[in-house]
């Protein structure tokens, strides 16, 4: 793959995902998040349907307690829970890689630690906008020629 970097986070939807860009276009797959996991193994799964790409991790929020999960908030302003489960690993791995900053790309050296009361509005619920193109594949070969295809179609100026 060319430019992982263009995609934010991947949303699995049982054996299909969501791979969102940093332009705001997203599209659906029909590829499980697992089969994501393997391909981009740069990315970091921070809940059972959450892949995310660290480098458009801006923030990080703790958990308000011992028994519910953090949240990140990315590049692009949407915020993502981190599983209960996933928090160590993930905090420890978030901790430790660059991050773009919106006002100034490619400065930044890991993401902000704030206090999770800061944590704006509800995590989840954004994520039903419109209706993109649904798209399908026949086996792996189709699947990584057209997500190179899909990261080679957006704009020359939204490349890092």
């Amino acid at each position: 793959m060319q430019y992982p970097a263009l995609i934010t986070h991947i949303l699995g939807a049982n054996n299909y995902s969501w791979v969102h860009f940093q332009s705001g276009e997203k599209k659906l797959l029909s590829k499980s998040i697992s089969y994501f996991g393997q391909q981009l193994p740069d990315f970091v799964r921070i809940h059972k349907s959450v892949l995310v790409n660290p480098v458009h991790v801006q923030s990080l929020y703790p958990p308000p307690t011992s028994k519910k999960g953090g949240a990140i908030q990315l590049s692009t302003g949407e915020q993502l829970p981190i599983g209960r489960r996933q928090w160590l690993a993930a905090q420890a791995f978030l901790l430790n890689c660059p991050v773009v900053d919106s006002a100034q790309p490619s400065r930044g050296r890991g993401p902000s630690v704030t206090d999770s009361a800061a944590l704006p509005a509800p995590l989840g619920a954004q994520f039903i906008e419109s209706q993109p193109p649904i798209i399908f594949m026949t086996d792996e070969l189709d699947a990584a020629s057209l997500l190179e295809e899909l990261i080679d179609s957006c704009p020359l100026g939204q490349r890092i």
